[in-house]
């Protein structure tokens, strides 16, 4: 493998790593994965990591939210 192909997944790998943790948010580490949003939200989904999680009453508020929205 390509020292260059090498680099950009260790970033990739790395960028997800702060992403899952909180550090970075989704734009900041599909940049420092040199990936576009796309390409990262692909990239997380491959490696079984959740682009949005949320626990059960953050849950809950966004479809009140998308209720009262749908309503309007």
């Amino acid at each position: 493998m390509p020292k260059k192909r090498i680099s950009l997944e260790a970033k990739s790998l790395f960028a997800a790593h702060l992403f899952k943790r909180g550090v970075l948010s989704l734009g900041k580490a599909a940049e420092l994965a040199e990936l576009n949003l796309g390409a990262f939200i692909r990239f997380l989904d491959e490696l079984g990591i959740a682009v949005i999680d949320y626990d059960e009453d953050e849950l809950n508020a966004e479809f009140k939210i998308a209720k009262k929205l749908k309503e309007a």
